[in-house]
């Protein structure tokens, strides 16, 4: 950032900070990092960049998990992100939870656009989750989660349901 602060204005450089973003990802060498991943953590790494805020251990292993298989062991593969830095653990009260820095977030879902991956499809799936915890929970902001996920993917009438429940 003081690179470019140093011959443009800060306000021209916060502006365009694609620039700052691309250093700050060679820097970290989080291209190299990702490359060096197996097949499993590569594709939590994909995956887990579709939530928004730290998630429990139930969320990752949904989000990589389809109808065959709705919830895969992700054990060996959350560590090695761990490790590695691209996921952090975070405890809050009781709870164990997992989350992407932003910068890190950010390089994963341009990776997942690389890949192909369906975006909407995560989104998807990551609303059913929030929607398959207020079954149990029946807690209110985890069903707007739901929402937002379906607005994110446009799933409009499904957003929509949710509004008219509440």
């Amino acid at each position: 950032f003081m690179k470019h602060a140093a011959v443009e204005t800060v306000d021209n450089v916060l502006l365009d900070l694609s620039q700052v973003k691309q250093e700050l990802i060679n820097f970290t060498l989080l291209d190299k990092s990702y490359l060096k991943l197996d097949e499993k953590a590569g594709r939590l790494f994909l995956h887990a960049s579709i939530y928004q805020k730290p998630v429990p251990v139930e969320a990752l292993e949904w989000i990589i998990g389809d109808e065959s298989q709705p919830n895969p062991s992700i054990g060996d593969a959350l560590e090695l992100l761990i490790n590695w830095g691209l996921i952090a653990r975070e405890r809050q009260g009781d709870e164990t939870l997992y989350a992407m820095h932003t910068l890190v977030r950010d390089f994963a879902k341009q990776m997942l656009e690389k890949e192909g991956l369906e975006r909407k499809k995560l989104q998807v799936r990551a609303a059913q989750h929030y929607e398959n915890q207020v079954a149990t929970t029946h807690d209110l902001w985890t069903l707007l989660e739901a929402r937002d996920y379906y607005y994110q993917a446009e799933e409009w009438e499904k957003a929509l349901d949710i509004v008219m429940a509440t």
